[in-house]
């Protein structure tokens, strides 16, 4: 019987459940447990998008029962973008607003303006603001909040004034340890057309407890705009900016970090304020972090129509002097430095690859200046490794590696059937040399893994009979 068993176990179990509402029950079976279990039912909680009933429920509980609000350790606002459903209405207990906006230590200008929006009032406002201003709330009752992830919108004032001040220990949180133990934060905006400020992002990164930031659709270059400062280094270890546009406000961000172990930059064009990738600055301000980087990716979103900068596909840098990288994921353009007009490339693999290197993905393979030369280069690393060499453990091939005019989208055309000529050739001679060295090789056709979830190339579509292999050999 669960009611035997100690504290301690009960505690294990209740924690290892996912779902809240399973953590709930299981703290409503009995008047033991309800003391036991009830506040670490609180230790994860998830509220859906667009219900401020859930919001306005959850403060009102966290005021009441301070001991909840202590357990809390993860927060997730509005980020699986699926509507809430049910009719309640949101039900304000005024002694709870009158406590929640007293210790928020507002001026008498700024009281009425979140009395308002808590309230949803104002006349002409998105429902929008009025979550906004609970979720502000909410952040500066939960101390011991670790993992942070919500969306971000168009109605952020409120959010952003509290971690703006947080960050800055100013009021209204200068007097309890809001975000004291913050180490990692997502958000994400599904606004493509406007997406999350640069200097939204700076607070996260002011925190001395963070580590980890990830976000999708981060802009810089609103005319409005200027660039911010971080004053001194923070201790964010881990940075991952999806479907964002990068230009010198990112570049701030990886200057300021201290340590930087893993950097992840996925570029997408489809944004009201695209800039063109310029990987060149990118490898300047990653050379700081020579000693630390254990992953770098930077890659494009999947677009054939993407516009393409002057410096998109200018050579990234040399990685040699980066001496614990072990993941890399880059734009075959880029790898190398290539002549843009003998489209010869100036320098060779083995001075470019650090030997510390695991795991190597090449992106947009079919726009690679030279493939037949490019594929001799890794052909010639890995059968001529040796230990202490550069040489990567595993290999995949990324871009569009099929003859899409031929290939019947609805009828869904065999994946591997119709690789095109140049790429069966490069991925024959590639599969020929990789098991002798020991590299794990995969090719992956982006368009058909956007498709329809599986890109992967099979490999009996370009692999050579073991009498041709037998011959190419010698």
């Amino acid at each position: 019987m669960l009611s035997t068993l100690p504290s301690e176990i009960l505690i294990i179990i209740s924690s290892q459940l996912e779902s809240q509402i399973d953590r709930l029950s299981l703290a409503g079976c009995s008047h033991r447990f309800r003391t036991l279990l009830l506040p670490h039912a609180f230790t994860s909680i998830t509220i859906r998008k667009d219900c401020t009933w859930s919001l306005s429920s959850l403060v009102h509980i966290l005021v009441r029962s301070p001991t909840f609000a202590h357990h809390v350790l993860s927060l997730s606002l509005n980020t699986d973008n699926n509507h809430c459903q049910h009719p309640h209405k949101i039900q304000i207990n005024e002694e709870t607003m009158q406590e929640v906006l007293k210790n928020l230590g507002l001026t008498e200008e700024d009281t009425p303006k979140w009395e308002n929006d808590l309230r949803g009032k104002v006349e002409g406002s998105w429902e929008g603001q009025q979550q906004d201003a609970w979720s502000a709330i909410l952040l500066t009752l939960l101390p011991n909040l670790e993992v942070l992830q919500m969306e971000w919108g168009h109605e952020v004032d409120h959010r952003r004034t509290v971690l703006e001040r947080a960050s800055r220990s100013e009021g209204p949180v200068d007097t309890r340890p809001t975000f004291s133990r913050l180490r990692e934060v997502y958000i994400r905006s599904y606004e493509t057309y406007t997406g999350i400020s640069v200097s939204d992002v700076f607070p996260f990164f002011r925190f001395p407890s963070m580590r980890k930031f990830s976000s999708h659709v981060v802009i810089y270059g609103h005319k409005h705009e200027k660039t911010a400062e971080i004053p001194g280094d923070c201790n964010v270890t881990d940075l991952a900016l999806y479907s964002s546009s990068p230009t010198s406000g990112f570049a701030g961000l990886i200057s300021r970090c201290a340590r930087l172990e893993s950097f992840i930059c996925q570029h997408a064009s489809g944004l009201e304020w695209y800039s063109p990738l310029d990987h060149p600055s990118l490898h300047r301000k990653l050379i700081r972090h020579t000693n630390t980087l254990k992953e770098i990716a930077i890659y494009c979103e999947i677009d054939p129509c993407r516009p393409r900068g002057p410096n998109e596909d200018a050579f990234f840098g040399s990685l040699a002097g980066f001496s614990v990288l072990q993941k890399l994921r880059l734009r075959a353009s880029n790898l190398l430095d290539w002549d843009s007009k003998a489209l010869k490339a100036r320098n060779h693999l083995w001075e470019v690859l650090p030997p510390s290197l695991q795991s190597l993905v090449v992106e947009d393979f079919h726009q690679c200046p030279n493939m037949e030369e490019f594929v001799e280069q890794l052909a010639d690393m890995i059968r001529n490794s040796y230990p202490g060499s550069p040489g990567p453990r595993s290999l995949e091939i990324r871009g569009i590696l099929h003859d899409l005019r031929k290939y019947h989208w609805r009828k869904g055309s065999r994946v591997g059937t119709l690789l095109l000529p140049a790429i069966a050739s490069a991925a024959a001679l590639l599969d020929l040399y990789c098991p002798d060295g020991g590299v794990d090789f995969a090719m992956c056709d982006v368009l058909l893994e956007m498709h329809f979830g599986c890109g992967l190339v099979p490999k009996e579509s370009y692999r050579v009979d073991s009498a041709l292999s037998s011959l190419l050999s010698r």
